[in-house]
């Protein structure tokens, strides 16, 4: 899971938003791509590149 996809959950989980109707979780994460950008974020959606060790 990329960064923001955990920074995403977090903040849904925290705002409650994660166990609300699909239409306000919707509006919870668009908030938080907004403010995500805001704060100059880039959205990318990629994994985690693995370390040597891991593979």
């Amino acid at each position: 899971m990329s960064f923001y996809e955990q920074a995403l959950q977090r903040f849904l989980r925290e705002s409650g938003a994660a166990a609300d109707s699909d239409a306000r979780r919707a509006l919870a994460e668009q908030a938080f791509l907004a403010g995500w950008r805001a704060a100059g974020g880039e959205l990318l959606l990629v994994d985690r590149i693995p370390m040597e060790d891991e593979k």
